[in-house]
């Protein structure tokens, strides 16, 4: 998801091509941005969970729009330090896969083995719960247990391409794993495109995926997510531009939600299991036009609020808070499942435990193999 950036990571990148000091380039909006996505696919959670009906505003949407977040995020902060060296170019590719594995891996296993845990402890927790127009299991694989290929598939970080695994097991960690695909993408084939054709091509490439899947209707391991992994690429090489017309970045930004949301409400461009390609990419494209607005604004609102310490301290727990979340809200919904809009405020009430346990999970399983270091 995604997810996975360490704070000075994402807020202070150098130009890793050279031995000389070089400037800073400090961006603390970044772990702001990604500690209120990760909170809001909890409450997200915390509402299908629930057995709540949708709202107006489309809460579920709005969660699946923090993974799209997440992951246009997550082109941008990789991108930033390639960029910086000014020539696009990744001279340690297999180094990279090794710090992203570091990075990310170890919170993952531990969410996976706990949740495993939880099925094994409660058998019950499996009980299927219909929410928002979907049926899924709350944990565990259809049939009501955990089989040696749902875990082989978990393992591997492959369960996204099954539609029958993608969300079982421990429902959220599809992200995860076509993030960890990715990374792999990004490196072997994104970056050579955009060195050796610029950044149009760059784009054009990304779009082939969201054609595919709208195409095809394939919506398994989300491959249009490459497209927004692309848009957050081409967002961090206009970051490091000396300057910018911040008023068409606006303009822009609302133009991309505006056009999001009646492509949603008017069900264009859906895949399976009510999948949105086209939708996904203008959220993608509104988040990469706001990253760049906010490298140039720096006295903005937007800077200010996603600045703020509370939202920076979320911000750097929020992976173990999204690999965890999902065990945890299963055993506090387990008594009354589906229990509707009044148990939904009443759970509300536990998000602090939640915060407190993933943060302590943060700092047993992720903070131990943080590096400090430029992540490209």
């Amino acid at each position: 998801m995604i997810h996975a950036q360490s704070t000075n990571m994402a807020t202070q990148i150098v130009n890793p091509t050279v031995d000389t000091p070089q400037p800073r380039l400090r961006l603390p909006y970044l772990d702001g941005i990604r500690g209120l996505a990760a909170l809001l696919v909890v409450v997200n959670h915390l509402w299908s969970l629930s057995g709540s009906p949708t709202p107006f505003w489309s809460l579920v949407w709005i969660g699946h729009a923090c993974v799209v977040v997440f992951i246009t995020l997550s082109g941008y902060v990789l991108m930033l330090p390639v960029s910086y060296g000014g020539n696009h170019r990744m001279t340690d590719i297999w180094g990279f896969i090794k710090r992203r594995a570091k990075r990310i891996l170890p919170p993952y296993y531990a969410a996976l083995l706990l949740s495993g845990l939880t099925i094994w402890c409660l058998p019950s927790v499996n009980r299927p719960i219909a929410s928002n127009g979907f049926h899924f299991i709350r944990m565990g694989a259809p049939g009501g247990m955990l089989y040696w290929k749902d875990v082989a598939l978990h393992i591997l970080l492959i369960h996204n391409i099954s539609p029958s695994f993608i969300r079982s097991f421990d429902p959220p960690l599809w992200s995860i794993a076509t993030e960890w695909q990715i990374y792999f993408v990004f490196a072997l084939f994104l970056l050579p495109v955009l060195r050796r054709f610029g950044s149009i091509a760059l784009l054009i490439t990304g779009f082939a995926f969201v054609a595919f899947a709208q195409i095809y209707r394939f919506a398994p391991a989300d491959p249009w997510l490459v497209g927004s992994f692309a848009i957050g690429m081409v967002a961090a090489d206009l970051s490091l531009r000396k300057n910018i017309r911040k008023k068409y970045y606006l303009i822009g930004i609302v133009m991309s939600l505006i056009l999001a949301r009646i492509f949603r409400h008017l069900h264009f461009g859906s895949t399976w299991e009510g999948q949105y390609p086209l939708v996904d990419e203008f959220f993608a494209l509104a988040t990469g036009l706001t990253l760049v607005y906010m490298r140039f604004a720096p006295t903005s609102l937007a800077n200010r609020f996603f600045g703020s310490k509370p939202l920076k301290v979320l911000g750097e727990f929020s992976y173990s808070l999204y690999v965890i979340h999902w065990p945890i809200l299963v055993l506090i919904t387990y008594p009354v499942p589906g229990g509707g809009r009044a148990y939904f405020l009443k759970y509300c009430l536990l998000l602090p435990v939640v915060l407190a346990i993933a943060y302590g999970f943060h700092l047993v399983f992720e903070r131990p193999f943080m590096r400090w270091k430029n992540p490209a």
